[in-house]
């Protein structure tokens, strides 16, 4: 069967997006990776130089330097190749029938010992226990950006809340609520825009990129669901993110 004049225009229009997103992140990679390779060529450089004048101590200051710097980028590095599998034919949607309370316990258990640390107070109020159709992979790795983003930017006794509910009939509505730094105006209107800079320093003055948030949109959109968010500077953000729905 053919495709008419509007069909292909459209089809076209997706197509000029995806390559006008690919180049927006291309700069967004070759930007952010230039700073940190010249920090760990100048670390290394001044191991490499006064490594015998260097006590021990100075010289595991180096190497600890080095380790987390190449480690963050490598972790950014992650982020880069599951957007573009995101915004390519290369990543597959395979979804299933999943228990809700399943994807919000699997997506936050496994930052308990972060949460102790903090010594926030995390709670998880899922109103349903039904089942939903969806991508596993996918919505798990939505939830844990999010609860890892509400965990960077809550301050140490904070608290964080982890719940659901129908909105309406055909749709869920999951909230990850935190009591931290909040954001900016500004830098809401930027947040799931490519090619913004949104990067910001978390309650241990570590930047992030926001690169996760473009991913955790491309996977929702993907069900054909939407993610938005409220927040107030020093007071806290929440992120709703909402899932069509209908009872088994």
């Amino acid at each position: 069967m053919k495709k008419n004049k509007k069909e292909l225009q459209e089809e076209i229009l997706i197509l000029k997006k995806k390559l006008e997103q690919q180049r927006e992140m291309s700069k967004i990679i070759f930007h952010d990776l230039r700073s940190p390779f010249n920090s760990i060529l100048g670390l290394l450089e001044l191991l490499s130089e006064s490594f015998d004048k260097n006590s021990n101590k100075d010289n595991e200051t180096y190497a600890k330097a080095i380790y987390l710097s190449a480690k963050k980028y490598y972790l950014f590095l992650e982020e880069c190749l599951e957007f573009y599998n995101a915004n390519s034919k290369s990543i597959s949607y395979n979804p299933e029938r999943i228990n809700i309370f399943y994807l919000m316990d699997s997506s936050s258990s496994i930052f308990k010992d972060r949460v102790t640390q903090k010594e926030i107070q995390f709670t998880m109020h899922p109103m349903l226990y039904s089942d939903i159709m969806v991508d596993k992979n996918m919505i798990l790795s939505v939830f844990r950006n999010l609860i890892s983003n509400a965990i960077k930017f809550t301050p140490k006794g904070g608290k964080i809340n982890f719940s659901c509910h129908l909105l309406k009939k055909d749709q869920i509505t999951f909230e990850i609520k935190d009591s931290g730094m909040g954001m900016t105006n500004e830098l809401l209107s930027k947040l799931f825009k490519i090619g913004e800079r949104v990067s910001r320093n978390d309650t241990e003055n570590k930047a992030g990129c926001g690169l996760g948030l473009l991913i955790a949109k491309e996977f929702i959109e993907i069900h054909k669901g939407g993610i938005r968010v409220e927040s107030t500077v020093g007071e806290g953000s929440t992120f709703f993110v909402s899932l069509p729905y209908h009872e088994f």
